[in-house]
């Protein structure tokens, strides 16, 4: 899984979060571990796939960024089943995004629209509904009031 985004310092990172099943005695248990935080622009910076005030964030450049760190990691691809990013085109786009470009490393993976990002956009779009929207709002005002009262 990845995703990027611009923090505060106006910096494009990207996490990568690796989700694999572990062995716990007879068990089997699925794990979320992050293994990289990367600076998107720095990176690319360094391997010259941008002038020093100009860098495209594009599927290819963002698939560079991932792939390059995958392989520091000593990361096997052909053991990679599954890509995990949000919808922006630059990372789900079959054609030119990320997906497309760790697909061509790693043939078995299947792009997946993170549950998370789907929720989000869902919310979003419910809160056009007046009904739902006005609901919502009572229940954050209602925890607002609960959860900064005065202790007892």
């Amino acid at each position: 899984m990845a995703d990027e985004t611009t923090d505060r310092a106006n910096r494009e990172q990207m996490v990568l979060v690796a989700r694999y099943v572990d062995k716990e005695g007879d068990d089997l248990v699925v794990r979320e571990d992050p293994i990289a935080l990367l600076d998107v622009l720095k990176t690319l910076r360094k391997s010259g796939s941008g002038s020093e005030t100009e860098v495209k964030m594009s599927g290819a450049n963002l698939t560079q960024v991932l792939t390059e760190r995958v392989r520091k990691l000593g990361l096997d691809f052909s053991k990679l089943v599954g890509q995990c990013y949000d919808g922006a085109p630059s990372m789900a786009s079959e054609k030119v995004g990320v997906a497309a470009g760790v697909k061509s490393e790693a043939p078995l993976s299947h792009y997946f629209h993170c549950a998370v990002h789907a929720v989000n956009l869902s919310t979003s779009l419910i809160r056009k509904v007046p009904f739902v929207r006005n609901a919502l709002d009572n229940m954050e005002t209602i925890i607002t009031f609960v959860t900064d009262g005065a202790k007892r």
